[in-house]
């Protein structure tokens, strides 16, 4: 394990940094505008290197998300009280409009919203055999399911 103890070099470096931060950074854009297909590149090549370690960290921060939002929700069914696999769960909105809210709130951001009570009220947790009946029932959906 790594010691997470910083060298006098170090700390001298990065209070240097802090300092001139802007001029390093203006400095770095200038570099990058004179060859931006090298700074493509490399981009690209970082991407490719980190992505499957990026794509297993975001699969991880979401599922922990959506296990908080589902615990914040009661993690059963608000209807039939269905609790035994929490892949069937589905958060609700109660009053529709969960198809708007989806296309801002991309990627974690909806798993937050509802893990941190922002939005109090507007959610319940459903089943999917309950959220379908509630959508039918309700004509939430354009086209009538048959």
């Amino acid at each position: 394990m790594k010691s997470t103890t910083l060298t006098r070099r170090q700390i001298t470096h990065a209070e240097w940094y802090r300092k001139n931060r802007s001029r390093v950074r203006a400095k770095a854009n200038l570099r990058r505008a004179e060859n931006p297909e090298k700074y493509r590149e490399i981009v690209n090549r970082s991407s490719k290197k980190h992505r499957d370690a990026n794509l297993a960290k975001n699969r991880k921060l979401r599922a922990d998300l959506r296990a908080k939002a589902l615990t914040a929700l009661g993690g059963k069914c608000a209807f039939c009280g269905y609790d035994v696999d929490n892949r069937a769960l589905q958060i609700d909105h109660i009053n529709g409009g969960g198809s708007e809210e989806l296309r801002h709130a991309k990627g974690t951001v909806y798993y937050r919203r509802v893990a941190n009570n922002w939005d109090q009220g507007k959610y319940q947790l459903l089943c999917a055999n309950c959220n379908v009946i509630k959508v039918d029932e309700n004509q939430e959906r354009r086209h009538r399911v048959t």
